[in-house]
């Protein structure tokens, strides 16, 4: 024998509550869609559950729900604590010389590359070719900081000034392999 009856929205109240149909506060959901399906989700983001982001707008990008990881200043997703965020900058660059001098004289005589002291890589192949793409000189895993068999600037045995080809190629600690192909001089 009570009073309430079923008002627009669908809901059970009495005539005199202040939500009786009253559309925008009853009947909607979080976006205002009346009869809508969104909700509030974990992550405080109103979407429908259907939705591909529901709860998961709010991870990092490391793909961690609520994590704290992001993209530091050198492009790599890292947690700020991390010993290594925004330190890695330069892990991928090495030097290689554009001209160098095998005179003897104990100054730029081999075509010597070199890295990051920070950066962790690893030559694998280091080939030099003459003008015309013929090999002349290789080395298979040299040591970045070993002191002998860089290239000299032998070629027929004998040093020869001219515009030489080397292909260089080098993996990095993330696996990533480059290579690098270029021209060098050598001015004796």
């Amino acid at each position: 024998n009570g009073t309430a009856v079923l008002d627009s929205c669908g809901i059970c109240l009495e005539p005199t509550d202040p939500n009786f149909n009253t559309d925008s506060q009853v009947c909607t959901d979080c976006n205002g869609v009346l009869f809508g399906n969104a909700v509030i989700d974990s992550c405080g983001i109103c979407l429908e559950p259907s939705d591909s982001l529901f709860n998961l707008s709010c991870t990092d990008c490391a793909g961690v729900v609520n994590g704290t990881s992001i993209i530091d200043s050198c492009g790599v997703c890292l947690d700020p604590t991390d010993p290594l965020f925004a330190v890695n900058c330069n892990e991928h660059e090495i030097y290689i010389p554009n001209i160098f001098s095998p005179n003897g004289d104990g100054i730029n005589d081999y075509f010597i590359i070199s890295k990051n002291s920070d950066s962790r890589a690893n030559i694998i192949h280091y080939r030099i070719y003459d003008r015309w793409g013929s090999p002349i000189y290789s080395l298979e895993n040299p040591e970045f900081g070993a002191t002998t068999n860089w290239w000299g600037g032998n070629f027929t045995n004998q040093v020869a000034n001219g515009v030489y080809v080397y292909a260089i190629e080098v993996v990095f600690a993330d696996e990533k392999s480059k290579w690098f192909v270029g021209d060098v001089t050598i001015n004796y």
